[in-house]
């Protein structure tokens, strides 16, 4: 595809497909999958700009992008806008050395800022310092966020 950038990302059992510049069209594998005991559209033409968000037993959605954030990850960033610590955590850990996981206490968390992705001890020193959390670490090496009790 000439002319086109587009990221993909794979968050648990959710797709993103962000299109960053050019025009790309994201079919179903295999024609359209049953969504709600509804067919999914079989394919989603995107415009620079747009992101596709498919999660199974979901509708896919396409809001605008933050083309900033998405392609932090190009500068050695990650970047996050009130973004569930869950979720940010997994982009994280795709770049450190001791997984983090997150407690249930600590779900309802919002994370927002841009981060050195080769740094997940700063990370880490955010997450404690302005959410007061915990950090502990597991004794299978993990590093387990909750919050302070």
């Amino acid at each position: 595809a000439t002319g086109t950038a587009f990221n993909i990302d794979l968050l648990g059992k959710e797709v993103v497909v962000t299109l960053i510049e050019g025009g790309v069209v994201v079919r179903a594998e295999g024609g359209a999958p049953l969504i709600g005991g509804r067919k999914a559209p079989p394919s989603v033409a995107l415009r620079a700009g747009q992101k596709l968000v498919a999660a199974a037993r979901a509708a896919p959605v396409v809001p605008q992008a933050d083309l900033k954030g998405a392609t932090a990850w190009e500068r050695g960033q990650l970047m996050f806008t009130d973004e569930p610590l869950a979720e940010a955590v997994q982009k994280v850990n795709r770049y450190a050395a001791r997984p983090i996981v997150v407690d249930p206490t600590a779900a309802g968390v919002r994370v927002s800022g841009a981060f050195d992705a080769a740094d997940t001890a700063s990370f880490l020193d955010a997450m404690i310092t302005y959410f007061e959390l915990d950090a502990a670490a597991a004794p299978d090496g993990k590093v387990v966020l909750r919050l302070q009790s």
